[in-house]
C-alpha cells in the first residue's frame, strides 16, 4: 500500500547542495530538477568529490498547509530517512511536531502546524559523510501574504552555514533546523508584536473618555478581540512548536563529541527569544479578558442610560396625562355646575311655559340650584365611594404579595394564611356587590 505516499516524486523539484568546507566558495548549488525520475536520481545520488555536506530535494507546494499530503515515492522518502514512519505520522497531523534521533545514524524530523501560517516539512538523516533529506514548504503567510521565509535556497547564511569539521560526524544536520527555527522566531515574533499592538489600540479606544461626537463601537471591538483571541491560539501553538525544535536541536548537539565541551553558539539568541516572549503570550489573554469585561461594562451603563432615559421619557408622559386628567376633571365639574340649569332652562323653554313671565323666574333657581347640589353630591359620593375601593384592593395587592413570599420561604402555616384570604376575598366581594344588584 501506497498511501500516504506519491505515486511518483514531484516534476518539478528543485536540488540543493550546501558546502561546508572552509574556505571554499560557500554558495549553495541549486539544480532545477523536470522529472521524477531526476528528482530521485538526485536524491539517491552521492554528491560528487564528497565536497557537499547537505543534499536537499525540495519542493515548492502551491497549495496551503491543510490540504498537504506526502509528494514523495516511499522509495525517496526511506531514501531520506532511516524508518520513514515517525515522517508520515507527522505528515498526517494538524498539529506538526519534532523528533531528532542523536547517534551514528542521526535524524531529524519536522513538520510545522497545519494552522494556515507558513508551512514546512523536512526530513534529514546521515549518510555517510554527507546529511541527506526531503524538503517540503509553501510561502501562504499568517495574514494571507506570500512570505517565501522557508525558501531553502535562502536559508542558510554564514551564521548557520554548517563546520567543515562536522562532516566526520554528521552534526551538519542542525544547520538546516537552526537557520529554519531562527527564520520561525523571526516570523512569530512579528506577529506577536502585530497581536499586542492591535491590542494596545483596543484599549485606548476602552479607556478614553468618549465624547458625543465620538464613541467606540464597542461590536466592533469585541469582534476585534475575538479574532486575537483565535490568533492567540495559534501562536501558543506555533510558541510551543518553536520550543520542542530547539530542544530537539540541542539534543543532536549535545549527543555529538563537540556538545560535551562547546556551546552551539547560534541557539543562544533563539532561546533567550523563546523564553521572553512567555511573558507576552501569558499576559496577553488576561489582557483580552480584562477588554472584554470593560466592554461587558460599558454596555451595561450604556442599557442602564437608556432605561434612565425611557423612565424620563414615561414620567414626563404620566405628568402631561395627570395634567390632562386634572383638566378633564375641572371640565366635568364645571359640566356638572351648568348641565342641570341648562336642563331646567330647556324645559322652561318650551311653548307650555310661554304664558308666564318674569315674575315666576324665581321658580327657575328654584328647580335648578337643588339640582344642581343634588348631582354634585351624588358625583362626590360615587367618587369617594370608588378611591376606598382602590385603596382597599392596593392593600390587598401589597398583603398577598407578603404572603406568596412568605409561602416561597417556606414559612409554617403560610398556605393556609393564604387560603383563607382568599376565602376572605370572595365573602367580601359578594356582600360588597349584592346590596347594589338589591337598588338597582
Amino acid at each position: 500500500m501506497d498511501f500516504p505516499f506519491a505515486a511518483s516524486d514531484p516534476s518539478t523539484c528543485v536540488g540543493i547542495d550546501y558546502m561546508c568546507r572552509d574556505g571554499d566558495d560557500k554558495t549553495p548549488q541549486i539544480h532545477e530538477l523536470t522529472t521524477g525520475e531526476q528528482a530521485h536520481d538526485f536524491l539517491t545520488s552521492h554528491p560528487e568529490a564528497s565536497l557537499a555536506s547537505i543534499r536537499l530535494l525540495t519542493v515548492h507546494l502551491p497549495q496551503g498547509s491543510s490540504e498537504f499530503t506526502l509528494p514523495w515515492t516511499r522509495e525517496s522518502v526511506e531514501h531520506a530517512i532511516w524508518g520513514s514512519g515517525v515522517y508520515t505520522d507527522l505528515a498526517a497531523s494538524q498539529s506538526g511536531g519534532v523528533a531528532s534521533f542523536p547517534g551514528e545514524d542521526c535524524r531529524f524530523i519536522l513538520q510545522t502546524p497545519r494552522d494556515g501560517g507558513p508551512f514546512c516539512s523536512f526530513a534529514l538523516s546521515r549518510r555517510g559523510t554527507a546529511v541527506k533529506g526531503v524538503y517540503c514548504f509553501t510561502t501562504l503567510s499568517f495574514d494571507g501574504k506570500r512570505e517565501g521565509i522557508f525558501d531553502p535556497a535562502d536559508l542558510l547564511d554564514d551564521t548557520t552555514l554548517p563546520q567543515s569539521g562536522w562532516r566526520s560526524t554528521g552534526l551538519q544536520i542542525v544547520a538546516i533546523s537552526t537557520a529554519f527555527l531562527r527564520q520561525h522566531v523571526a516570523w512569530l515574533s512579528k506577529r506577536i508584536n502585530a497581536v499586542t499592538s492591535k491590542l494596545s489600540e483596543i484599549e485606548t479606544a476602552l479607556f478614553a473618555p468618549p465624547t458625543r461626537s465620538h464613541e467606540p463601537n464597542l461590536q466592533a471591538l469585541n469582534h476585534a478581540l475575538h479574532t486575537l483571541s483565535t490568533r492567540l491560539h495559534v501562536l501558543h501553538r506555533r510558541a510551543n512548536f518553536e520550543s520542542q525544535t530547539l530542544s530537539a536541536i540541542q539534543t543532536l548537539y549535545s549527543g555529538s563529541r563537540y556538545g560535551t565541551h562547546t556551546p552551539y553558539a547560534p541557539l543562544s539568541p533563539l532561546r533567550n527569544t523563546i523564553e521572553s516572549r512567555t511573558f507576552d503570550l501569558t499576559a496577553v489573554p488576561a489582557r483580552i479578558s480584562a477588554a472584554r469585561e470593560t466592554i461587558n461594562t460599558l454596555i451595561h451603563q450604556r442599557n442602564q442610560t437608556l432605561h434612565l432615559e425611557v423612565a424620563e421619557s414615561s414620567q414626563r408622559i404620566a405628568e402631561a396625562t395627570l395634567s390632562d386628567a386634572a383638566s378633564m376633571r375641572v371640565i366635568a365639574v364645571l359640566t356638572m355646575c351648568f348641565l342641570p340649569g341648562t336642563a331646567v332652562a330647556g324645559i322652561f323653554g318650551m311653548g307650555m311655559f310661554l304664558d308666564l313671565g318674569w315674575k315666576w323666574i324665581w321658580v327657575y333657581f328654584i328647580v335648578t340650584v337643588p339640582l344642581t347640589v343634588g348631582v354634585l353630591g351624588v358625583w362626590w359620593i360615587w367618587l369617594r365611594r370608588m378611591r376606598k375601593r382602590g385603596n382597599v384592593l392596593d392593600m390587598m395587592s401589597g398583603t398577598r404579595r407578603t404572603q406568596f413570599h412568605d409561602v416561597e420561604a417556606g414559612e409554617p402555616h403560610a398556605v393556609e394564611r393564604l387560603q383563607a384570604q382568599d376565602h376572605e376575598t370572595v365573602e367580601m366581594h359578594v356582600f360588597d356587590t349584592t346590596p347594589e344588584k338589591g337598588n338597582a
